[in-house]
């Protein structure tokens, strides 16, 4: 997937923010897209981080929207640090923040841990946006330094390619962590990645993210976190 440009961006923005907020009801109430959004953007500049790209994932019409923003790590050409979140309009998801990573050569993210949530859209949920947001924030510097660390640990592990076609049949038949589209792309990425040709578990790992790039809103986050959960226990990586 090539790196959204800001002209699509831009669009997508528009399009995402446009969308029709539904109406409050005594058992739901909606946070826009725009406010949660915007929110992240607003904590990131009062930090001082710099957001070098943004990237969104939407659904059913702008129901259901996935973003990612990647920042930018004084120093680090390979690593920066990510901040993803999730919201939806159609109930079938929670309002929800991640912390990562982003591999700055093909913008494939990694997510480790758990997703901080929002309780349910209803109530105070609009007073607990700016908390939520800032524990992320939080928890940037830490996620980065860990998945820095786990990213050096998946680069001394060898795997050949047959390795790897085992692996990925593992992770659509066992774990169903890719599906059928994925592991197309992944099987491309195996066999002629020009990112990561090295034999290693980091050029795999980064072949299924490239994968997930194709994810739906819905999944895009919860798929990161499974595959890193999956890395981490199969390969002794914590």
């Amino acid at each position: 997937m090539i790196l959204q440009d800001t002209e699509t961006v831009k669009r997508l923005e528009n399009e995402i923010f446009s969308t029709p907020v539904p109406a409050k009801t005594e058992s739901y109430s909606p946070v826009s897209h725009e406010s949660v959004f915007n929110a992240i953007l607003e904590e990131a500049d009062k930090r001082g981080l710099q957001i070098k790209n943004k990237q969104y994932w939407v659904n059913k019409g702008g129901l259901q929207v996935t973003a990612k923003y990647n920042i930018v790590v004084p120093g680090d050409d390979e690593f920066g640090m990510m901040f993803a979140g999730r919201n939806s309009y159609d109930k079938s998801m929670s309002l929800g923040f991640a912390a990562g990573n982003n591999v700055w050569i093909c913008t494939n993210g990694m997510v480790s841990g758990e997703i901080i949530l929002v309780r349910r859209h209803t109530g105070s949920i609009a007073r607990e946006l700016e908390e939520k947001i800032q524990h992320t924030f939080n928890h940037l510097e830490e996620n980065y330094i860990k998945l820095v660390n786990d990213a050096n640990k998946m680069k001394e592990i060898e795997m050949p390619k047959s390795t790897m076609a085992e692996l990925a049949g593992r992770l659509f038949i066992e774990e169903e962590i890719v599906n059928t589209t994925q592991l197309n792309i992944l099987k491309n990425e195996i066999i002629a990645s020009e990112a990561f040709p090295d034999e290693n578990l980091w050029s795999m790992y980064n072949h299924v993210t490239e994968s997930f790039k194709k994810s739906h809103a819905y999944t895009f986050i919860d798929n990161h976190i499974r595959l890193h959960n999956f890395v981490e226990k199969e390969f002794s990586l914590a």
